[in-house]
């Protein structure tokens, strides 16, 4: 239970008599709002991104620092984990509807499990 956080674990003790006597040894990541906490290689999963990324503002400089220049195809993307470095996970993807394949490092806050 080291990937969840002080404050998420005291909050899940104060509702314990409502969970199975087993939550504890069964649980190994929280997922909440579609956020993950923690992320291992090789994972698959369905993901929606944030506009954000793929319509970069002004002076934002994901593609280019991160990505070699390119964003994801469309916000649905069929991922797989390939690295994770601190808040930054680098997923090999491949678009819902257009089925095009991109590869690159998104922020955690940015995405969403679906």
């Amino acid at each position: 239970m080291k990937d969840i956080n002080k404050f998420t674990l005291r909050e899940l003790e104060k509702v314990e008599h409502l969970l199975p006597s087993d939550w504890r040894e069964n649980l190994h990541f929280i997922v909440g709002n579609g956020i993950k906490s923690q992320f291992e290689r090789g994972e698959k999963f369905t993901i929606k991104i944030e506009t954000y990324i793929i319509n970069q503002p002004p002076n934002f400089t994901l593609a280019e620092n991160w990505n070699k220049g390119t964003v994801p195809p469309e916000e649905i993307l069929d991922v797989e984990v390939l690295q994770v470095m601190d808040n930054m996970i680098k997923f090999k993807a491949r678009g819902k509807c257009t089925k095009i394949a991109w590869e690159g490092w998104l922020p955690r806050k940015s995405f969403k499990i679906q």
